[in-house]
């Protein structure tokens, strides 16, 4: 199954979106103690992860983890914290939902 570059770059950039979403809730779960939210979202990526290697989109994870890795070499997971579990989390939930549209809208090409 082929996968074009327009769904490559569209693809790498969501998987950003929620690798940041997804490192901040890991981080800050440990003050926001909101661990099934937290397990489901994980369990989402997990599927999308396992979905997206099948379709040979690693090297387009792993870009995006190294963008995110470099743009948090500069910040502090913390100071996000104080803005408590509920939008992060629905920002998490919100990338998530992109990504699995994305990744769905691809099987149905």
């Amino acid at each position: 199954m082929a996968v074009s570059s327009s769904f490559r770059e569209k693809f790498r950039t969501a998987y950003g979106s929620v690798l940041w979403t997804m490192m901040v809730l890991r981080w800050c779960d440990r003050k926001w103690v909101r661990p099934k939210e937290t397990a489901a979202a994980e369990a989402r990526l997990k599927a999308i992860d396992e979905e997206a290697v099948r379709l040979g989109l690693r090297p387009q994870m792993d870009q995006a983890a190294h963008d995110k890795a470099q743009q948090m070499a500069t910040m502090r997971l913390d100071v996000h914290c104080s803005g408590g579990f509920d939008p992060f989390h629905a920002s998490a939930d919100r990338a998530l939902t992109k990504l699995e549209r994305l990744m769905r809208s691809r099987q149905g090409s």
